[in-house]
Order: C-alpha cells, then structure tokens, then sequence
C-alpha cells in the first residue's frame, strides 16, 4: 500500500529543503522514521525530520513531510 505526501527534499550539505511535490511512499511515514520513494527516475532514502499535521492518518489529510537525506 502506498502514502501520498507532500514532500520537501533537504540533500546533504544544504540548509533549505526543495519541495518536490505529492509523491506515493513505500511505507506509512512516521516522525524520526525513514521515507523510501521514486523521484526522477532513482531510489530516495532519508530520514524524515518534520511530519505535519501530527493527526493526518486520522484526518484524512495528504501529510507533509521534511526528508533529509544522509551521506
């Protein structure tokens, strides 16, 4: 099963995080937990820093997330 949200992109050694848009993830996103999903073409894994609002799954709400990726 796949969890749309909207997703903003932090790569290694930036401090603004880019908004890619609403992308389907491989697995429910969860504060501190990892997201893995396709965008442009390749594999991102990251570490999801900021997931907002903290109700979405019971809202009903697409949820945004702040990904950071690690080196």
């Amino acid at each position: 099963m796949a969890f749309r949200a909207r997703i903003y992109l932090q790569q290694p050694g930036e401090t603004e995080a880019a908004y890619l848009g609403e992308i389907d993830l491989e697995v429910r996103p969860i504060l501190n937990g990892r997201a893995r999903f396709m965008h442009d073409g390749g594999l991102v894994v990251g570490h999801i820093d900021t997931l907002t609002p903290p109700d979405w799954a019971e809202t009903g709400v697409v949820p945004t997330i702040y990904v950071a990726r690690r080196t």
